[in-house]
């Protein structure tokens, strides 16, 4: 079915560069297309939208197997490259020491980029020394995915009604925790997946749902959860699912952006050092705000188009290839047997 998932995340990873790159620089606001929501909005949409893909990935793939190698290969190889990116960068020019260097490679490579998020002191008098800030959400991607290899090929019997149970488990641990703010959590608790799951969940129930109604329907649908959402922040899950939703399956236009290639993932990854690299070296200096919002968006734009085409295609086309292999294998066996 002709859907927008791909102009929505890449317009969502853009307002995901925007917000950082104005931050990072200490702007005031800039008016532009991006800041119809904030980055946490923009970063819940992307679980919204991920809970609806995988499901239904994992719903088509026939194996454990070839749904990791599919999920492995989208996520790691680029995400790798960025960190091997930065060490460079780090050790070239900026001298940083090897034991630092090793400990952010290690802790972030394992996605646990909370213990390790700067480097030495790179970075040390920006606004923040981290590396990459973006790179939080890998792993609750990462977690998730793992989660629905579990619940999908482990317990297939009932995997809807295990997936379900944790889906309003979360729900509940965030209405008690966030909401209501039974304890005092950190932020950063909060941004794991125990309380930002639903999110996901909400995404796998509510696609084929969407999918099935008119543009009237979603666009009636989205403005009530809208209205609900003014009145209270109890509904802001709900405005956000309504939102992804409707503008998949809501607009009367289709945009086919991924015959340039898919490069969402890499401005989502690849923005944030390159912003804090450019501060360092002075490269915004004489430029305008805009100037210099809009010239780190062209080179994003091309990294990142470079990234899909020599990193995360070719390690989509390797995982497919590997996957083939699998099952070839796993004929000639019964063959044999």
């Amino acid at each position: 079915m002709i859907n927008n998932f791909d102009i929505l995340r890449f317009y969502l990873a853009l307002a995901v560069v925007w917000h950082h790159f104005i931050f990072l620089l200490g702007f005031p606001p800039l008016t532009s297309i991006f800041n119809v929501f904030d980055p946490e909005t923009a970063v819940r949409a992307f679980f919204v939208i991920s809970g609806a893909l995988i499901w239904e990935s994992a719903k088509n793939t026939p194996s454990k197997r070839v749904f990791f190698y599919k999920r492995f290969f989208r996520i790691f190889p680029a995400y790798i490259t960025v960190l091997i990116i930065s060490v460079i960068i780090s050790l070239v020019l900026f001298d940083a020491d090897l034991v630092s260097v090793s400990k952010y490679f290690f802790w972030n490579a394992t996605t646990l980029n909370f213990m390790q998020p700067c480097i030495g002191d790179v970075y040390d008098t920006h606004l923040l020394c981290a590396q990459n800030g973006s790179l939080w959400t890998i792993k609750i991607e990462v977690a998730y995915y793992l989660l629905v290899l579990v619940i999908f090929y482990i317990f297939s019997n009932f995997s809807s009604r295990l997936y379900f149970l944790l889906g309003m488990l979360s729900f509940l641990l965030h209405i008690l925790f966030v909401n209501f703010g039974l304890f005092e959590l950190s932020l950063s608790l909060k941004n794991q997946l125990p309380f930002l799951l639903f999110y996901f969940y909400l995404g796998s129930y509510f696609n084929p749902i969407f999918k099935r109604m008119d543009v009237r329907a979603n666009l009636i649908l989205f403005l009530i959860c809208s209205l609900l959402y003014y009145f209270s922040e109890l509904f802001y899950p709900l405005f956000v699912v309504s939102f992804v939703f409707f503008v998949v399956y809501g607009l009367p236009l289709y945009f086919n952006i991924n015959k340039y290639g898919d490069v969402s993932y890499g401005l989502y990854i690849y923005h944030f050092p390159i912003i804090q690299l450019f501060i360092s070296l002075g490269v915004y200096t004489s430029m305008s705000h805009y100037g210099a919002a809009f010239f780190t968006i062209f080179v994003v734009c091309v990294i990142s188009y470079l990234s899909w085409h020599l990193i995360e295609r070719p390690s989509l086309e390797f995982a497919k290839r590997l996957n083939k292999g699998s099952k070839s294998n796993a004929v000639n066996r019964s063959r044999i047997n």
